[in-house]
């Protein structure tokens, strides 16, 4: 008996040896998206692989910070992030973090002051530079014509819950 138990350990310690080793965390895209018809509050989607679920630390210009988490699983995680009423924010910044994974802080301009600014691209695939765009710093980004050049060829005909072509856009 002794020597059956020695040798069940030791095919549970060859069985972990020979398992994969988890992959480290990716934040592969990050999109903010509105999904009502009053801006009090944005989504931020974020299509990732690994362990555990992402978190969006916001600061906002009043100096309060907050942590904010996906209320389910699913992927990409979409995280609510409610605005400030009756007094709107006019930006906001935000990292998104994933394990030791994260991303560089980034500004979101919300179109709250005496302008909004919306910018429309086309033909996005071609990887034209898009510096005098982001200088001009839009609260909206609208895509029309070809942004994806094949959404077949990554997705396959039909797969309409596919958004690798998007991911890779973003």
């Amino acid at each position: 008996m002794h020597c059956h138990a020695a040798r069940s350990l030791s095919i549970v310690v060859l069985g972990l040896l020979l398992s994969p080793c988890p992959a480290s965390d990716v934040i592969r895209a990050v999109w903010i998206t509105c999904d009502r018809p009053v801006l009090d509050s944005v989504v931020v989607n974020i299509a990732a692989q690994g362990h555990g679920l992402p978190e969006v630390a916001v600061q906002f210009p009043s100096g309060r910070r907050e942590v904010f988490k996906p209320r389910r699983e699913g992927n990409p995680y979409r995280v609510r992030i409610p605005l400030a009423a009756p007094v709107k924010e006019t930006s906001l910044r935000y990292r998104v973090r994933m394990g030791e994974t994260a991303t560089e802080p980034t500004v979101l301009r919300l179109p709250f002051g005496n302008e909004f600014r919306a910018a429309v691209v086309a033909n996005w695939h071609r990887h034209v530079a898009l510096t005098a765009l982001e200088r001009d710093e839009p609260h909206v980004l609208l895509t029309a014509g070809d942004n994806v050049p094949n959404l077949y060829s990554l997705c396959g005909i039909g797969n309409k819950a596919c958004i690798e072509p998007y991911v890779r856009l973003v």
